[in-house]
């Protein structure tokens, strides 16, 4: 067995681990960045959400699509509307 160090989820194959990896997110570590610009002496903020973040919620839509428990897609529509936030 192959263990996440983030998450600590059991893996059965390393394989499986390196895949796991690349999407594995602790949901406390989920940090929405800004951006600050500054034009002509104005301090201008964006809150775009970063490419991580755009990309856990294209997984996630993803998801939903092949879901068919209604809670369980509830439960993804919360997770998207949080990360859009």
């Amino acid at each position: 067995m192959f263990e996440c160090s983030n998450c600590n989820r059991e893996l059965k194959s390393k394989a499986g681990l390196t895949i796991h990896s690349k999407s594995c997110v602790v949901e406390d570590e989920i940090i929405e960045t800004k951006e600050v610009e500054v034009v002509e002496d104005e301090v201008v903020c964006t809150n775009e959400p970063s490419d991580n973040i755009k990309r856990k919620i294209a997984k996630l839509r993803d998801s939903y699509l092949s879901t068919q428990d209604a809670q369980s897609r509830y439960d993804i529509q919360c997770r998207i509307a949080e990360l859009e936030g």
